[in-house]
């Protein structure tokens, strides 16, 4: 009956010699000689390249789009977008389908401004519910006081989410004390059930010329109403230029470490949280991923079936173009992890991405732009090759940053891109994925 059941709903000529034999391609698409389940539903539905990005855009309202994430901010089963930008100076939320109660499709957005016009030269966005009130917040980062310009101390600010009314309340946790914010995570370093804030600081130079600290940093939410935060504390002072720091449990102990590329130190690096139990101030251990040119963007994500989590990063390569690779961990993920490429001419400069199973076929796939050469691109993953390599088109200019996450509510992970400086205004796109036989 299985055999049957196999060859009548996906075409896969499959006889019992073939079963009872260790498998090749195109029948064992990753490798490990069996018909195994990513390899069962790539045979069954014969999706594997299948998919192609059609833009719709959000919103062209304001001006220099950067970090963007998706999250259902209104409770109401449909997943909303958060963008960060940096020269309306505000953080703005587009509610998906009103209050649909899981009825959104990504046509119809209600655009509400979490922070107003000139408060934060926001640069990335974080979405966790800090408080335990009316559910999920949002975190910002702003890299510089506007009223000074770049030779400035930026600031890390959270807003409280009203729930069904009100507008959110601005509670900023630096102040305009912040040097070179740039990106930030949220998650729960410390065991006690409330979402902390790490953040990645690139190098800024004050009004005299001076390098300020860059790294890896930390808040600790400390609870209470009104709710506190512990003062900055150090992952890593010393990783110089951190373009991005996220939080994953690297190791599976069920502690949340943090993962670090620092472009001006040539590292890729993560940080083992050592804590036992509770514990407010954990001690942060440094093991070494790789050296490399310039690491910019990272991502954690699972890439192999592993419990290990990989990691994507973007960064210079000796033949001049950029580099997209995936590292993976050894039995002892303190030592130096196996690099595997993606793609050697990736073009240089900027980029950003995010991952999701674009073609339903088990295989982690990766999504990505490249603000230098404004363009971008999905790389589907066909067992241990990319391909094929799907443009966005028609690309903005000036495409920047770039998440990942089903808004159309049709159970596909979408693509949504941010642009900086496309014209006076600049655009959030969704690129809506959709089955190349639809």
């Amino acid at each position: 009956m299985w055999i049957m059941l196999v060859w009548g709903m996906g075409g896969c000529p499959l006889t019992w010699d073939q079963w009872q034999a260790p498998l090749g391609p195109p029948w064992d698409t990753n490798g490990n000689g069996l018909l195994d389940t990513s390899d069962l539903i790539g045979c069954l539905f014969n999706e594997t390249d299948n998919v192609t990005f059609v833009n719709q855009l959000l919103d062209d309202s304001f001006v220099h789009g950067q970090g963007l994430e998706i999250a259902d901010i209104d409770g109401d089963l449909d997943m909303d977008v958060m963008v960060a930008y940096s020269l309306s100076d505000q953080v703005v939320a587009y509610i998906n389908g009103g209050d649909s109660t899981g009825g959104g499709t990504g046509t119809t957005w209600t655009t509400t401004e979490i922070s107003l016009p000139g408060a934060i030269v926001a640069t990335d966005v974080a979405i966790a519910d800090f408080d335990g009130i009316n559910g999920p917040d949002v975190a910002a980062v702003g890299l510089f006081d506007r009223n000074i310009g770049f030779s400035s101390a930026g600031e890390v600010t959270w807003y409280a989410n009203p729930g069904a009314a009100g507008s959110w309340t601005t509670n900023p946790i630096t102040g305009l004390t912040f040097w070179g914010a740039l990106r930030l995570e949220a998650g729960d370093l410390t065991g006690e059930g409330r979402p902390d804030l790490v953040v990645a600081a690139i190098e800024a130079t004050d009004g005299s010329g001076t390098p300020q600290p860059s790294g890896i940093w930390w808040f600790e939410n400390q609870g209470g109403a009104p709710l506190v935060w512990s003062t900055r504390r150090a992952v890593d002072g010393a990783l110089q230029h951190c373009n991005r720091a996220v939080i994953v449990d690297v190791d599976q102990d069920g502690i949340l470490d943090i993962v670090g590329a620092g472009t001006y130190a040539d590292e890729l690096a993560w940080y083992e949280n050592t804590r036992t139990g509770i514990n407010g101030n954990p001690i942060f251990s440094k093991h070494l991923i790789a050296t490399l040119d310039q690491p910019l963007d990272i991502m954690a994500t699972q890439m192999d079936g592993d419990p290990t989590p990989e990691v994507v990063v973007g960064y210079a390569h000796i033949n001049g173009f950029g580099a997209l690779a995936w590292f993976d961990a050894p039995p002892d993920s303190t030592q130096l992890w196996t690099i595997h490429i993606i793609d050697l001419n990736y073009g240089v400069g900027e980029v950003h991405f995010c991952a999701g199973l674009f073609n339903n076929d088990s295989l982690t796939d990766i999504a990505t732009t490249n603000f230098d050469i404004s363009s971008g691109h999905a790389y589907l993953r066909d067992g241990s090759s990319w391909s094929p390599i799907i443009p966005l088109v028609p690309a903005p200019f000036g495409m920047n940053h770039i998440t990942c996450g089903d808004v159309t509510g049709d159970g596909r992970p979408d693509l949504l891109t941010t642009t900086y400086g496309n014209s006076s205004v600049d655009q959030v796109d969704i690129w809506i994925n959709t089955p190349a036989s639809d």
